[in-house]
Formats: structure tokens, sequence, C-alpha cells
């Protein structure tokens, strides 16, 4: 390996460690620790590392978990001597795991004390490894939607408008399950504007309630939408559920930007957010640095890839 491409990884490395999930977590609980008994949930890709935080931080605490992430990412042995149920599910296409994490949540919630308290850790990939559908919704009709969403080229704001509408715990909707409990949801956002919304399809936050048309869908799945929309941002499902991004985007590139600088390179970190078609946005980077200045070039982002028919 060449000096160049190891100072790359080196800045590369800052950037993951920065936004670390379970570093991220034990901090944010160790600011602010909890004050009773805690059920924890743990869901998406960053999951099994945010809940190894939670539990460096008040492992005492948490008198029982259900862990949901993708499959291969998790180390069961190390998790056999700790009160969690383990969901291995599927990502980026939803399969029968995602249904049976979905139901496997439901009761999780509803099977809770009245008077429980829960702390949920959220990042990228929720919206694939657990779903609840709307009845009558099949397992065909869920994998047959993710491909039509994932090939489309909308971005993530436009597949999650299109995910909530046709889901029973996605914008908001879960908060309702919690009949008043208390909540406390930690999260590693993947998604412009750190918006806790759009992070996992917001499972407990209000998003926007712009209605899905029907023929924004192929018509074979267009009675997957569900008729009720999901709860305001005013509903008081909300009023006893907090929000707080442990990690981000912009956290990474402070990070490789700080590490550039220390190895005395010149830095140039670019302001806008990365998105549109990825082939496109390719050619846009190649001739950025070709014609820009010598140094390390930052950029954040999520493009976008739109599949043939």
């Amino acid at each position: 390996m060449d000096d160049r491409r190891r100072t790359l990884l080196r800045i590369y490395r800052a950037a993951l460690d920065a936004v670390d999930g379970r570093r991220c977590v034990r901090d944010a609980l160790a600011t602010e620790p909890p004050t009773g008994p805690l059920r924890l949930v743990a869901l998406g890709k960053a999951a099994a590392a945010m809940a190894e935080g939670a539990f460096d931080a008040c492992g005492d605490s948490i008198a029982a978990g259900l862990l949901i992430t993708k499959a291969g990412h998790v180390d069961r042995a190390a998790w056999r001597q700790r009160p969690v149920r383990l969901f291995e599910s599927a990502h980026p296409v939803p399969d029968q795991r995602s249904l049976d994490a979905g139901a496997a949540l439901l009761d999780f919630i509803g099977s809770a004390p009245a008077d429980a308290e829960f702390l949920f850790l959220l990042s990228g990939g929720a919206s694939s490894l657990a779903e609840v559908l709307p009845p009558g919704g099949t397992l065909a009709d869920l994998e047959a939607l993710n491909r039509h969403l994932l090939g489309s080229g909308l971005d993530i704001h436009a597949v999650n408008r299109i995910r909530i509408a046709c889901s029973q715990i996605k914008g908001g909707r879960l908060a309702r399950r919690l009949a008043g409990r208390r909540a406390r949801v930690l999260l590693i956002s993947d998604v412009e504007g750190d918006d806790p919304a759009t992070v996992g399809s917001g499972p407990l936050s209000a998003g926007r309630r712009t209605p899905v048309q029907a023929d924004e869908l192929p018509p074979a799945l267009r009675h997957l939408l569900v008729a009720e929309l999901a709860p305001a941002a005013d509903d008081p499902v909300f009023c006893h559920i907090t929000h707080q991004i442990v990690a981000s985007n912009a956290q990474a590139l402070a990070a490789a930007a700080e590490r550039a600088e220390a190895l005395g390179l010149p830095v140039h970190r670019h302001a806008q957010f990365v998105k549109g078609e990825a082939a496109a946005v390719g050619e846009v980077l190649a001739r950025a640095l070709c014609d820009g200045k010598p140094g390390i070039h930052l950029w954040g982002g999520e493009p976008t890839v739109t599949l043939p028919p």
C-alpha cells in the first residue's frame, strides 16, 4: 500500500470512528443517564453497535430488549447472556423476516407494563428491517413495493413518503402503540437535514402528511395505501417522546477534515449535499477534482439510481 492510499484510509477511518454507534450512544447516555428500568429497542443496520453502547452506559437498567438488524451484522454469541431478543432481518429488500420482526416489535411494546420507559436506538436500514403491512397486504406486495422504490430514482424523502403511506408503524404510527409510555429515541442520521421523521421512515416521529395519491404507485400495489393519515406533529401520542441525533454525516465530514488538517494537508470541504443520479454525480465530482486545487476534497450525501424497466 502506498503512502497516499494509507493517508486516505486514515482520514476515512477518522470519519467512521466519529459516528461509531457504540461510542455515540454511550456518550449520549452518560451525559444524561436514564433514571429507571428500561425497555430497549435497537433497530437498523447499526443496531448492534448502538445497543452495545446502551449496555456500556446503563446495562443494569435494561430490563428487556429487542434488537433488529441486518443479517450478518450481529455476533449472536456476544448477546446470549443479555436480556435481549435478536432478529436478523433483510435489507435492502424486505422479506418474511421483516414482517416477523415487525410483529415482534408490536408484541414487545404491547406486552410492556403501562408505566414502562423505552429507549429506542434507530439507524439507517430500519425501514426494510421491520414492517407491519395494512390488512390484506402480502409479502409479495412488500417485496414488489420496495423493489419499485429502490429502482425509481426517487430521493429518500420521496421514498419514505410512499413507505409511510403503506405501513402501520412508519410515519409516527408506532408512537400510537406506546399508549402514552415514555420513550427516548437516539438516532444515527444518514439523511439530508437530519430529520428524525426521515431516519428509518420515522416510526416515532411526525413527518410530512401530504397524502400519497393512488397513481403514484403501480396499479397492483395501490391496495397497500393506508386510508388514515399518520399522526400530526401536535398529536398527543408524541407528548412523552424525545429525540436526539447522536451521529450524522456532518460529524463524519468534520472528523475527516480534522484528521486531514492534522496530517498537514489542505482541506476543501464542499457544503452541498450530494444527491441525484449516481452516474451523473460521479462525473460532477470527477470534474471538480480535476479542476480543483490540490488537497483533500470532502463531500457528503446520498446519490440515487434509476433502474431500467
